[in-house]
């Protein structure tokens, strides 16, 4: 009688673990309008960008879920600038671990790198958000790292902490730093970071949190200086309805100089207000289709990388994604950024205005072919301008894309789906070709 139960636990571990692996490639298509290079006027332009991935994920019951993601990303353009008859290559990798430390705890780790060219369009991979100035090169070529961990704990059923520290890299190389009089910023300086986040969580109602979050940090830019930066806030979520939440948050922004050498101009600190509101989830629900959409507006510290200084810059967003089981999905993202600030920057040496302000859509339509297939077309529009109260906007420029997209993916996870669950079309979130540096 005992042999049954024996022989079942010794072929059941239960720290035993599974291995899944998957892999895919994206293909790419665009055809629009756009400069060839930053402050160019626009032209007819051609791009393709192909994107493969390999995806590893080991799952332990005990040692937590390990995964892992290499996806090379390979452009094409044309025309560019330096006349370049090859692609241009960005290595991309991604590592992550989730482990329970223990019924209240949780430890996560995440490690980020990207090696190779970037043209000016996709900055927004190596810096969060649009650049208020932009590059001369069209070309430059990064090593970009960031690493970070987080402790989320559940102090009891209405409580709960996080601690975050994280640190990160960007080291910009191979660029030209010729002198240019109508130019003077031609450089991405290095940048390295740390930070320190913490989190505090209250649920005093049944649909009602209030939170605490603080974020420590340091940047140094080479050349230029290093800051003391820290944002600090108190926000409060309520779940509007089952699956539609708004969040509200206030609080004060301050970055100030620690050490400065290398800088074109003396830097200064800035004490800045800053919040944000953001409504989202699902609007409405039909057995015949699903309508999720999200608003967000605020206000932030942000430091221009080129030009080296800290200034409020505003934001807002707002996402509409349509979708119709099994196959369709349409979707509209905007968003804007621009300088919160009452006076534009001073004019260049050439008396043009310097871009401040920029606006960034999407139309994207996806279809689904089946388990391993899926089609992604639309429209990118993206606008840079100078300041919102500027007296002239001479060198706005325009970037406007018709692009469709393929992906064909699979893996051995159950299902045959991806160990990661990875989008269709690569231009989404893209950008009108300047990168941004978050402050936190």
């Amino acid at each position: 009688m005992l042999s049954l139960p024996l022989a079942l636990a010794l072929l059941v571990d239960p720290r035993a673990g599974r291995f899944d692996v998957s892999g895919g490639v994206v293909a790419e298509l665009r055809g629009g309008y756009a400069p060839v290079a930053p402050n160019q006027p626009a032209s007819a332009s051609f791009l393709t960008l192909i994107t493969p991935n390999i995806d590893l994920r080991y799952n332990h019951r005990r040692r937590g879920l390990l995964t892992f993601g290499y996806a090379p990303r390979m452009l094409y353009r044309v025309p560019n600038l330096l006349r370049l008859a090859r692609p241009l290559f960005l290595h991309q990798f991604q590592l992550r671990h989730v482990v329970s430390l223990d019924r209240r705890w949780t430890m996560g780790t995440s490690a980020i790198a990207s090696v190779g060219e970037l043209d000016y369009t996709a900055l927004g991979i190596a810096f969060t958000g649009p650049q208020a100035a932009a590059p001369r090169a069209d070309v430059i070529e990064f090593a970009i790292g960031d690493v970070s961990m987080s402790f989320t704990g559940r102090l009891d059923s209405r409580r709960s902490i996080a601690i975050v520290p994280s640190a990160g890299f960007r080291y910009p190389f191979g660029q030209d730093t010729t002198p240019d009089p109508d130019n003077p910023v031609t450089a991405f300086p290095q940048q390295y970071a740390g930070n320190l986040g913490l989190a505090y969580s209250e649920r005093v109602a049944p649909r009602d949190n209030v939170y605490v979050q603080s974020y420590q940090g340091v940047v140094d830019f080479r050349p230029g200086a290093m800051f003391v930066n820290s944002d600090s806030r108190v926000g409060w979520t309520r779940q509007v309805l089952r699956r539609l939440e708004s969040r509200l948050d206030v609080g004060v922004f301050n970055a100030q100089v620690l050490a400065q050498q290398d800088a074109a101009a003396r830097l200064r600190g800035r004490v800045l207000p800053v919040g944000s509101y953001r409504l989202g989830g699902r609007l409405r629900s039909r057995a015949a289709y699903t309508i999720d959409g999200a608003f967000a507006a605020g206000v932030s510290g942000f430091f221009d990388v080129l030009g080296g200084n800290v200034q409020p810059r505003a934001t807002g967003s707002a996402q509409l994604t349509v979708a119709m089981p099994p196959r369709w999905t349409f979707g509209l993202v905007s968003s804007l950024y621009t300088a919160a600030t009452a006076q534009p920057l001073p004019r260049s040496t050439g008396g043009v205005p310097q871009t401040e302000s920029a606006f960034l859509n999407q139309l994207p339509i996806t279809y689904r072919i089946d388990d391993t297939k899926r089609i992604e077309f639309g429209l990118i529009t993206n606008v840079r301008t100078p300041h919102l109260a500027s007296s002239s906007f001479a060198g706005t420029q325009l970037e406007a894309w018709l692009y469709v997209a393929f992906r064909i993916a699979g893996g051995t996870a159950r299902g045959g789906r991806e160990v990661t669950n990875r989008g269709v079309g690569t231009g989404q979130g893209a950008n009108v070709g300047s990168g941004g540096v978050p402050v936190r």
